[in-house]
């Protein structure tokens, strides 16, 4: 048995991490989301001496600008290094993955887990099949979650590795403040449960342990920030501006989960399967009486992730990635179950079991099918329409006319331009999204900060994008149109030049 087990897994890693390369390669030249080149921009303007928040403007923390930084020394400033952290972050969570089941079920119900996560982390209904700041998220939670489960009451040593683990998290996305609520009160009621006990100075200790990473890893980027004078531009725009572009998170939050087109989305059409059996193991998997952890914590769990997702406000594709490991959890326990507990005839267990899996199986593959049929430009119409193919087809236009000491200035949201032309903005504020943010109270000085670095350094190349709306009605028409001259128009990219001997199409 034990020989059947040890070939069964390495058969399906070796399976998981070969579908992992096959996908990420697949999909290596696929026009990237605006999300993935600002990381990258930023990444590749850190090491080069530039600072985040004083010159580079984004309102996401710093763990995943640090994380795309480590890429680039590892794999070069490129696609390359985005495909290659997919693959380690992917390849990672499904090792956690079957840790996590192995412990708290079993070994097969471990090996489903692998295969599910497998299939459906590269779903393109989520944008899911490139690394976004929710692969991250869940890789944390992952081991989190694995800490958590390895006593019947989390000792010490866990509760230190589960609150680091979702204090990073944090710092890639604040809302994963979200999920360590619903650990702690699982980790508190269990102690209760099983000591027996209900004090404060049995209780405040346990909370602090999983609870002190947070504080602790904010409260030193903020400190960093004060020591180098830079508190203001770090408070501005990862609190002031943040609050102002989520909104009211409880308001937000009770909107989500009273409307079924918020809870369903099209987005989850790759993965529809295991939400449906991960909601069904929420009735069902009380009845178990195998697993290890109590069925409350895969409710605290599923709610935690819910609330991490509604706080936001909004419907965005690459948000609801973050079910996928509790999904993937809770749908391997349901096959187990039905398998191996459920109260019918062995044969009945059997083919009902084997039904759920082939159609949870037989869904998910027809959906890869679908997936290596399409060519990456097909990919990213999928997703995204043309946006993003728009956006690295001038990116490789600018890098064509342009020198590497070249200064440009894009005025638009995408920032493919910069990465794929690999030319660097003249100003730290290098696509439009936090002006044209009506919830931003900070538009006016943001607006006076980009023309200040557009004076102070005047771009080689001004791009402006027409849907953009009419350029004369721009607060930077004036200076352009005063040192500038247009080369000529790409599709609806108007290109502007300061010195038109030097450049041309």
């Amino acid at each position: 048995m034990v020989r059947f087990k040890n070939i069964t897994t390495a058969v399906v890693f070796i399976f998981a991490i070969a579908f992992i390369f096959a996908a990420a390669l697949h999909s290596l030249e696929e026009p990237l989301e605006r999300d993935l080149t600002t990381y990258g921009y930023i990444g590749h303007a850190l090491l080069s001496g530039e600072h985040l928040y004083s010159e580079l403007w984004d309102h996401k923390p710093p763990g995943i600008h640090i994380a795309f930084a480590l890429a680039e020394i590892i794999w070069g400033y490129g696609q390359q290094s985005i495909s290659f952290i997919w693959i380690l972050v992917s390849i990672l969570s499904i090792l956690q993955i079957y840790l996590i089941l192995d412990k708290i079920s079993g070994w097969q119900a471990a090996l489903v887990g692998v295969i599910y996560y497998t299939l459906s982390s590269n779903s393109i209904h989520l944008q899911a099949n490139q690394p976004n700041t929710e692969i991250f998220i869940n890789y944390f939670t992952l081991i989190a979650i694995w800490a958590l489960v390895q006593t019947p009451i989390p000792n010490t040593r866990h509760l230190h590795i589960a609150g680091w683990a979702m204090g990073i998290a944090t710092m890639f996305k604040p809302v994963a403040i979200f999920v360590i609520a619903p650990m702690l009160l699982y980790v508190l009621i269990r102690k209760h449960t099983v000591e027996k006990e209900l004090n404060y100075r049995s209780l405040l200790p346990t909370g602090l342990m999983l609870l002190y990473p947070v504080p602790l890893l904010w409260g030193s980027m903020f400190g960093y920030a004060f020591l180098l004078g830079r508190f203001d531009d770090f408070w501005d725009v990862l609190i002031v501006y943040n609050s102002q572009y989520a909104g009211n998170s409880i308001r937000n939050i009770w909107a989500f989960l009273t409307h079924p087109n918020y809870l369903f989305p099209q987005s989850l059409t790759g993965i529809w399967i295991l939400v449906l059996q991960g909601y069904a193991w929420l009735f069902i998997g009380s009845r178990s009486k195998r697993v290890k952890v109590p069925h409350y914590f895969f409710v605290f769990m599923t709610m935690g992730v819910l609330f991490e997702i509604g706080s936001l406000g909004k419907n965005f594709a690459h948000y609801f990635q973050v079910l996928i490991p509790v999904c993937v959890l809770n749908s391997s326990l349901l096959i187990y179950y039905v398998l191996d507990e459920m109260k019918m005839r062995r044969w009945s267990r059997l083919l009902l079991a084997a039904v759920l899996l082939s159609i949870t199986l037989g869904t998910m593959i027809n959906f890869q099918i679908k997936f290596f049929r399409h060519d990456p430009i097909e990919i990213s119409l999928e997703k995204y329409e043309r946006q993003f193919i728009d956006a690295w087809e001038i990116g490789q236009e600018i890098n064509a006319i342009t020198s590497p000491d070249d200064l440009i200035y894009y005025w638009g949201s995408e920032s493919g331009v910069y990465y794929y032309s690999q030319r660097k903005s003249a100003s730290g504020i290098f696509y439009n999204l936090p002006l044209k943010d009506k919830n931003n109270n900070q538009i006016e000085t943001l607006k006076s900060r980009l023309l200040a670095d557009l004076e102070e350094t005047p771009p080689d190349v001004f791009i402006w994008n027409s849907k953009e709306g009419h350029f004369k009605n721009s607060h930077l028409y004036d200076f352009v149109t005063e040192s500038y001259q247009l080369l000529g128009n790409r599709s609806y990219f108007q290109i502007y030049v300061n010195n038109p001997e030097k450049y041309e199409f």
